[in-house]
């Protein structure tokens, strides 16, 4: 598979949660994926928040995705297929995010952070917050500042290929 259209089925880090804490719907979308995941109303804004329910390594209802998901395109992606970028290289760049995906979530649960959200990204907000209040009041431990380090650079690094920021 050297398709770069092909480069979002390997990825799938919008979808996860990696890159994108909730999807905003078009109120014509609404029955239809209320049918298939949870659909919720936040001030008269209907959204889907991260990971996708329909999302397992593939996307279950790509044919019917929403137009947001349909319509976003990351930097990587753009890179990929304006020739900025080989393909294999971007599996390269999308499989260190996944590490240091994994490698940081070890560390929260290791941690033991209290997180509410089941988004990565909006997890990642939740422990910033809390690794400032904490080296705000205290000073933060060894392997606080190690997580700190670390989101420092998978937000670097997602900056930098993909286009988004978790800040």
């Amino acid at each position: 598979m050297t398709n770069s259209t092909n480069i979002c089925i390997p990825c799938g880090l919008c979808c996860d949660g990696t890159l994108i804490g909730f999807v905003k719907l078009d109120t014509n979308e609404i029955p239809p994926l209320k049918k298939v995941m949870d659909v919720e109303d936040e001030n008269d804004i209907n959204i889907f928040l991260q990971p996708c329910e329909s999302f397992c390594k593939t996307c279950k209802i790509y044919s019917k995705r929403p137009k947001s998901c349909d319509n976003f395109k990351c930097q990587l992606l753009h890179s990929v297929e304006n020739k900025q970028l080989k393909y294999g290289t971007s599996l390269k760049i999308i499989e260190e995010v996944k590490e240091r995906k994994a490698s940081i979530q070890q560390d929260l649960n290791q941690l033991q952070f209290e997180l509410k959200s089941k988004s990565f990204y909006f997890q990642i907000v939740e422990a910033q917050k809390q690794l400032s209040k904490q080296g705000s009041e205290l000073q933060l431990t060894k392997s606080e500042e190690i997580l700190s380090t670390k989101i420092k650079v998978l937000d670097n690094l997602i900056s930098t290929h993909f286009g988004i920021s978790m800040n």
